[in-house]
């Protein structure tokens, strides 16, 4: 009986040693798991504070970009809004940009779109644009020299005579402040303003210069 006893208490020694084993194999590859999981973890919390720290820099970088943009806008409105006056002087049309440089358009009191303006003050608006552009453009990038040229593609479409008049001056004032003027136009009125009169005329589908 005794030996049947030390025999069961063997068997579950074994039995226990055998248990023991495998939960010592579990337990190391949990400790393995644990580890990798750990290093995960703190690689983890590392990607965190870089991605914190970037987006600080992101919206650093924004703030530096939107206060040089403003910055750039201060200079450039008031350009463009002295140029539209310049060109549409009998019309209550204000203009001004917002902060994407969009031309805003004010009639009067109210905000106009852009669309419902006639074809000369939408002419004006582009033309006013462009020369306020080109001065801030010269302004501010040394590396853009411009200042002395000006071309300008059909600018007038649908001006008015009194408009036309208005763009002769300018272009005089133009170029007696050393600016160079190429400009590409059916009007008339142009054509003693400058030095040079290049007028092309097509003949069997080939463009000449008269």
């Amino acid at each position: 009986e005794l030996r049947k006893e030390v025999n069961t208490v063997i068997g579950n020694i074994q039995n226990i040693k055998g248990k023991m084993e495998k939960n010592k194999q579990n337990l190391n590859k949990l400790i393995i798991e644990i580890n990798v999981k750990t290093k995960a973890h703190d690689f983890r919390n590392e990607i965190n504070e870089y991605e914190t720290w970037f987006g600080k820099l992101h919206d650093l970088q924004i703030t530096i970009e939107r206060e040089y943009m403003n910055e750039i806008k201060n200079k450039f409105a008031p350009d463009f809004q002295e140029w539209f006056k310049e060109l549409v002087t009998e019309s209550n049309i204000n203009v001004d940009l917002d902060e994407d440089f969009t031309p805003m358009i004010k009639h009067g009191v109210y905000s106009a779109d852009y669309n419902s303006l006639s074809g000369g003050e939408q002419a004006a608006v582009a033309l006013a644009y462009r020369l306020a552009l080109n001065n801030v453009i010269n302004r501010i990038m040394s590396g853009i020299n411009t200042k002395g040229l000006i071309i300008l593609d059909e600018p007038t479409d649908g001006f008015s005579q009194n408009q036309l008049e208005n763009i002769k001056d300018i272009l005089n004032q133009l170029k007696d402040n050393n600016i160079n003027i190429i400009l590409v136009s059916h009007e008339e009125v142009f054509k003693n303003c400058f030095d040079q009169d290049l007028q092309l005329k097509k003949e069997n589908d080939t463009t000449i210069i008269k």
